[in-house]
């Protein structure tokens, strides 16, 4: 899933989120059907199934790609800043359903932020990438309890840390 929805403005929501099954093979688009009506459910999108992209906000456009996303059942969900072009209400109840969304399937997320406060809301692990040529120059365990994170203390403490660690990374690598 990309920054951008990638919706096909020509199909409607139930068309786009049943794309991946339907390029696979009739049988399995009829096979996810019901997955897929029980994620529109789950994500707030049952009433817009017939509704174009135009006609839905960006909030519910990502919502709606990342449905098609999961109807790709794949063990690894890649995700390069699903959440970067949406306002920050919309962007906390994203990040909201792609936690239940984790916890329900334990899937493997690779999520790409340039946003640390996603990162440390969201990561279990954290891996820091320099610029160029990028190579990882940090890798961090998040411990704590999602649910605990927003509020905690470590958690800042953790972000000081990774913005230090960019900090001298940048400046190593302008020298």
């Amino acid at each position: 899933m990309q920054q951008k929805d990638l919706l096909l403005p020509w199909r409607t929501i139930w068309e786009n989120i049943l794309l991946g099954p339907e390029i696979r093979s009739a049988a399995e688009r009829t096979r996810l059907e019901p997955e897929a009506r029980e994620w529109l459910e789950a994500l707030h999108l049952a009433e817009f199934r017939e509704a174009y992209p135009a006609q839905l906000s960006g909030g519910m456009r990502q919502r709606a790609a990342l449905i098609r996303t999961l109807l790709c059942e794949r063990e690894i969900l890649l995700l390069d800043e699903p959440f970067g072009a949406v306002d920050a209400l919309t962007r906390r109840r994203l990040q909201r359903h792609l936690l239940r969304i984790w916890e329900r399937l334990g899937k493997t997320v690779v999520l790409v932020t340039h946003d640390v406060e996603e990162a440390l809301l969201l990561a279990t692990r954290i891996l820091l990438l320099s610029s160029r040529p990028g190579r990882i120059v940090e890798e961090l365990e998040v411990m704590l309890p999602h649910r605990v994170r927003a509020q905690s203390p470590e958690t800042l403490r953790m972000k000081l840390q990774i913005l230090d660690t960019l900090e001298r990374s940048d400046a190593a690598e302008r020298a």
